[in-house]
């Protein structure tokens, strides 16, 4: 273990002391059949006291695998931690020292364990530790060792729901904890942390308004968050207080709690005190609705928002309300969808994506300037090539090994469009071979013209959902290339020569040209001027030549008519896919075309979904448009990029540094 802890020893339950760890790293598509751990929805309290002085300075060092919330005298301090490999294990360090007391103090950590294979988490591993080390004024005071004790909390049932992403809570409160414990030190760890602390996601509490009506409480934050909500629970032994969280409403004004394919509902089954209920994992959601019956009450409700920290760093000045309102939207979007890391959406899925990074990760370094969590996402999905497989997870770190073809092969243009934003060459050196290597693995997968087949070993995307595809045109199951897949692939060279001549290293400028000659002969209709979907085919996708004006791969003479289709077409794709649509048309010098596409007044297009009562981007243009479409999708925040890069003293528009 590097000496990240000086003092403490990682340690667990009796239950977990002597399980073997179930390695999780198999590609879905594999076809292996992993064994199950015994434990799912597994909570925990670790807990000790020590002697503390008012007005010193104390700091904590904390982890869990795989998530922990703090409490320092039933204070809640901080959440965490930061989905990691156990390799490169993620902790946080925490400024305590206000929650101290004179004399004897308690730290508590309840610790979870999620124990299914998800997106939301690297569990089903049968990993369940924590380790903490505790400072007094700078020197180390005490950590985790044999002297701690933990007792299992018993109360909490429930169902997954989304993708088994996380459990519905059904807290039985007469269901006490088991008896206190001395916790079990882990002697034959491989936990290696990281050398720097993960910084915490910040916690704020809101008071909301309250709606009382016939059977329960009715809740409208205005806008939609990501968190949980607090009460203090009182009535009759056995009487039940339900939790509705909504992204919306009903026909009739009730919470909807089907958004998304979720069944967000939570209970509290009292044992006849006067109890405070805080529900465990974040929900995305506007709306609630507490109901219960005559013998039970609810007080004191809180909402606990929960968020990476949110500083922008700019701002929109424009004379345009409809933009004014667009980014807006997108900026909301991207705050509560930061959480540890950029997750795909905070309600269904929970994971962090890698084509989803294109977007939503050059629109958070845009408001924000993090350069170093921009670096963090990539050094991720880094390490799903070191641990998994040389073509790249597209959602990591998780225990849900997915691919994606075209996610894979945008891992240069975010190395890229870091550059672009720091223009320091020594932020982009370490990434630059993990690109290397998942080219590798598309090269052999080339016919004899150095094109990928259609046939890869792994899914390609094209747009989700399919619905909005444009009709694309292809056959998985045949070796012959298709054009939006080899778009990528020669846009990923090209990216990655680019970046190899920015670093001085030898570039391949002629395979760029042969691919670059072998994809016009294989999907240009030159008599159109368009690409096409195959060589076969007669369909000219939006998606097949919205993607060579952005890589510039579209001869001169074909941009008047792939400008053309694209307006006869408008956004007949995806929210994410738009980010290609723009930035395409942008890069050809077609800017009003892109402009007045983004400001569309049609179904497909930003200003519906605020027409639909919209406080974060949709997962889609409408919510009709896909059967569980999410409410908060970052994925969805191109307008971010195409303000700052194209839009920017363009119209009126201007991007104003804080």
């Amino acid at each position: 273990m590097k000496e990240n802890f000086v003092l403490s020893k990682i340690i667990t339950t009796e239950d977990f002391a002597l399980l073997s760890p179930i390695n999780v790293y198999h590609r879905e598509y594999d076809n292996v059949n992993l064994p199950q751990s015994p434990f799912n929805n597994y909570h925990a309290i670790f807990s000790k006291t020590f002697i503390g002085k008012k007005g010193n300075g104390y700091e904590i060092k904390i982890s869990a695998d795989d998530y922990y919330k703090l409490y320092v005298n039933d204070n809640l301090v901080c959440v965490g931690v930061r989905q990691k490999d156990v390799k490169n294990y993620a902790y946080n360090k925490v400024d305590i020292s206000k929650f101290i007391l004179d004399g004897e103090n308690e730290i508590k950590i309840h610790a979870y364990y999620h124990g299914r294979i998800s997106r939301s988490y690297l569990s089903g591993d049968n990993r369940f530790m924590i380790i903490a080390e505790i400072y007094e004024n700078g020197k180390a005071y005490f950590g985790t060792d044999k002297s701690w004790v933990y007792e299992k909390a018993n109360c909490y049932f429930g169902e997954t729901y989304g993708y088994d992403t996380a459990f519905t809570e059904r807290i039985n409160l007469n269901e006490s904890n088991s008896a206190k414990k001395q916790c079990v030190e882990i002697t034959n760890n491989d936990y290696l942390f990281e050398d720097t602390a993960e910084p915490c996601v910040d916690l704020y509490t809101i008071t909301p308004n309250i709606v009382k009506r016939k059977n329960g409480l009715f809740i409208d934050l205005l806008k939609e968050q990501t968190g949980t909500i607090s009460f203090v629970a009182s009535g009759n032994k056995n009487a039940e207080i339900t939790v509705k969280y909504g992204e919306c409403l009903d026909e009739n004004g009730e919470v909807y709690c089907n958004t998304a394919s979720l069944k967000y509902v939570d209970s509290v089954i009292l044992n006849g005190e006067k109890t405070p209920v805080e529900f465990f994992d974040y929900k995305a959601f506007r709306y609630l609705f507490i109901e219960f019956s005559e013998n039970a009450k609810v007080e004191d409700i809180k909402i606990i928002v929960r968020h990476k920290k949110f500083s922008p760093i700019q701002e929109i000045s424009t004379n345009d309300e409809r933009i004014k309102s667009i980014y807006d939207l997108c900026v909301h979007t991207i705050k509560i969808g930061t959480q540890e890391q950029i997750v795909d959406c905070p309600s269904r899925e929970k994971g962090q994506y890698l084509g989803d990074f294109t977007v939503s990760g050059l629109s958070h370094l845009y408001l924000t300037g993090d350069v170093e969590f921009y670096k963090s996402v990539l050094r991720d999905f880094a390490s799903s090539v070191t641990n998994v497989s040389d073509s790249m997870m597209a959602v990591f770190p998780c225990s849900h090994m997915q691919e994606f073809a075209d996610y894979s092969l945008q891992y240069p243009l975010q190395i890229l469009s870091l550059y672009n934003y720091t223009k320091n060459k020594e932020d982009i050196i370490e990434f630059i071979p993990v690109a290397e290597k998942v080219l590798s693995h598309f090269e052999k997968q080339t016919n004899e013209n150095g094109l990928l087949v259609s046939k890869l070993d792994m899914p390609t995307l094209i747009d989700w959902p399919m619905n909005l595809r444009d009709g694309y045109e292809f056959d998985t199951s045949s070796f012959a290339p298709n054009c939006v897949i080899n778009a990528h692939y020669i846009g990923a060279i090209k990216t990655l020569n680019v970046l190899k001549n920015l670093l001085g290293l030898p570039t391949c400028l002629d395979k760029q040209a042969k691919l670059e000659k072998a994809f016009l002969n294989e999907f240009f209709d030159a008599e159109k001027g368009l690409f096409k979907d195959t060589k076969i085919s007669n369909h000219s996708a939006l998606h097949s030549n919205a993607l060579p004006l952005f890589y510039d791969l579209a001869p001169k003479s074909s941009i008047d008519s792939i400008t053309e289709l694209i307006k006869e077409k408008g956004f007949i794709c995806g929210t994410h896919f738009a980010y290609f649509v723009l930035k395409g048309l942008c890069n050809a010098n077609q800017k009003q075309v892109a402009y007045d596409l983004m400001l569309n007044g049609d179904k497909h297009g930003w200003l519906n979904m605020l027409k639909e009562d919209a406080t974060c981007a949709f997962e889609v243009w409408a919510k009709d448009l896909k059967w569980n479409t999410s409410l908060c999708h970052p994925w969805s925040t191109a307008p971010i990029i195409l303000l700052n890069e194209d839009f920017n003293n363009f119209n009126g528009n201007k991007i104003v540094k804080k």
